[in-house]
């Protein structure tokens, strides 16, 4: 069975960054994030085995979100300046391992994923979703799974699991 492994990449790159400290290269330019997040993925690759793989970026706020709620994700911290230049060798190590990378001005990492989750399902492959972001329980399925890196099980959740945790069906989450 084809199975997808979709990864949010900030959340992994901000993870990394955070949890490993002062790792620089010989020349003294920030690695942690790019070390942190390769060792992440390895680790998932390895125990989910999935046939397919992809790491979604967010590519800013949507014109159309901000329009409409102007004080939309208004409070979030601007991006630490030691990490920033590190996205660039996270992804040229993906385009070097043949991963999949997307990132679109203006699309949030989590609408794309989202998409993506359902094509792939409507395509006949179950999913993971690796994200700390709570609202993809809404989106898990029979297909669908959520692999949460604060979860020091490396469970999948599921359906049964997303009802126990919150009381709730998945779909009823917002």
């Amino acid at each position: 069975m084809n199975r997808l492994l979709i990864v949010d990449g900030h959340a992994y790159a901000y993870r990394a960054f955070y949890a490993i400290r002062e790792l620089c290269s010989p020349s003294g330019q920030p690695t942690n994030a790019i070390y942190g997040f390769v060792k992440m993925l390895a680790k998932m690759r390895e125990s989910d085995k999935p046939t397919h793989q992809m790491v979604v970026w967010d590519g800013g706020l949507s014109a159309a979100r901000v329009a409409d709620l102007p004080d939309y994700k208004a409070q979030r911290p601007e991006m630490p300046d030691e990490l920033r230049p590190q996205l660039d060798g996270i992804v040229s190590y993906l385009n070097a391992a043949s991963i999949a990378s997307f990132r679109r001005d203006g699309v949030e990492a989590d609408d794309y994923i989202a998409c993506l989750a359902r094509h792939a399902t409507t395509a006949g492959m179950t999913v993971v979703i690796a994200s700390a972001d709570k609202d993809f329980m809404q989106l898990v399925s029979p297909s669908v799974g959520l692999l949460n890196p604060n979860d020091k099980s490396e469970t999948v959740w599921t359906q049964e699991l997303v009802r126990a945790k919150t009381g709730v069906e998945a779909e009823q989450i917002v």
